[in-house]
């Protein structure tokens, strides 16, 4: 290692490299220019009641402009044989070679990854570098030289499945165990988003296909109590060898809410609320007894818990509406207004008139074809239910 070490120069400074810093910088950039014209604009008497207000605003994007360009120009990293060093906008930190215990690398979700330092001594926080600087050869080589912490602890999981007596009684057994969980689980995941997405985008027959999204979690905690101790709900890491059915777990709830905000919105939100939390609850302790990784991380259980609400909710509004078999009463109203949601979906919003038990109006969430359809000062017929789960639901329907 030495000898690697000595046929590069010392110290060597790393810096964000051409895009990234061209990147950041303009970054900043549009906030400055955003505040100066802000303050030429309010500064000069326009808008004068709200001058103060939007000033503020103004100093705020030029602070944070400032901020993001002193941070570009001020942000690196120095390479020396025995140390590293990360200078950034406000502070430096230093770590010896032998202060090392590893390193790690940490995927981020938007964004680069992150190449993390963990410590020997758990009194020192991590070293987080992300990967935008312009690495060369003798960076990689410093690093390599260390321990690589991933690698280990997906050497020891390795270890610990082909050695794990309850997957059978030799290696031949196990490892025929493992194969066919493995199988299992990818056919379990590779379902999950094609009937997720007919459920959501073209539901024929309607209850076979939210029957089938809301089978898919149970089906999950069955898969992973079958292969207990082999099949996980969540990795810990990338590099998990563990086969696991997160997909199938998370995914359904996600895809089913937006067809029950459209299908079936609930007159009062108490009770389906409540009764969520009690199906999310339900799931999570079955998940938290079928996982033995859960058990070793209660935070992980909350978190599933928090995950599986939405499909809570939706099993909850599915089942209320497709069981229902009470009457309906129906309410004659009129759109008051249109308008067209966007952001990381698009949705689309009739507001009515009020009727019935909506005294104050209200708000739906329609299909774009039934919004085409719909004019302002036009009709609309409210289908009124009490639900199978004494949740009081209803539907849009055109009057014709």
């Amino acid at each position: 290692m030495q000898q690697v070490m000595s046929a590069y120069e010392y110290p060597r400074v790393y810096r964000p490299f051409g895009l990234w810093r061209y990147f950041m910088l303009v970054l900043g950039l549009v906030p400055i220019l955003g505040g100066l014209l802000g303050f030429w604009y309010f500064g000069t008497g326009h808008e004068p009641r709200a001058a103060t207000l939007m000033l503020a605003i103004c100093t705020a994007f030029l602070l944070l402009g400032f901020y993001l360009v002193l941070y570009t120009l001020r942000t690196q990293i120095t390479l020396r044989p025995e140390d590293i060093e990360l200078t950034e906008l406000t502070s430096s930190t230093n770590f010896r070679r032998d202060e090392i215990l590893g390193y790690r690398m940490q995927q981020m979700r938007n964004g680069p990854p992150v190449l993390v330092l963990v410590p020997r001594s758990a009194d020192r926080k991590k070293l987080k570098i992300p990967t935008m600087f312009g690495f060369d050869q003798a960076f990689h080589d410093w690093i390599s030289a260390l321990p690589n912490l991933d690698a280990r602890d997906t050497e020891a999981a390795e270890y610990e499945i082909e050695s794990n007596p309850e997957l059978g009684a030799t290696a031949e057994e196990r490892s025929a165990k493992i194969t066919e969980a493995r199988t299992v689980c990818r056919v379990l995941n590779i379902l999950t988003f094609p009937l997720c997405l007919w459920a959501w985008l073209y539901p024929h027959p309607y209850k076979l296909a939210v029957a089938s999204v809301l089978l898919l979690p149970w089906a999950a905690i069955y898969v992973t109590n079958r292969y207990k101790g082999l099949v996980v709900i969540n990795q810990k890491n990338r590099g998990d060898p563990h086969p696991n059915v997160a997909l199938p777990f998370i995914v359904p709830g996600l895809m089913l809410v937006p067809r029950v905000i459209t299908d079936m919105p609930p007159v009062a939100w108490q009770r389906p609320i409540l009764l969520a939390a009690l199906v999310s609850g339900l799931l999570t302790y079955a998940a938290y007894l079928a996982d033995k990784a859960i058990r070793k991380q209660a935070a992980i259980a909350f978190i599933l818990f928090m995950l599986s609400f939405g499909y809570g909710y939706a099993a909850v509004m599915e089942t209320n509406a497709i069981f229902d078999r009470t009457p309906a009463t129906i309410y004659l109203t009129t759109v008051t207004r249109k308008y067209v949601s966007t952001g990381k979906s698009v949705s689309y919003h009739l507001v009515l008139a009020p009727w019935g038990p909506m005294q104050g109006g209200d708000n739906v969430t329609v299909a774009r074809s039934f919004y085409n359809s719909r004019q302002v000062g036009g009709p609309v017929c409210i289908l009124l239910r009490s639900g199978a789960l004494s949740v009081p639901w209803y539907s849009v329907h055109s009057c014709e």
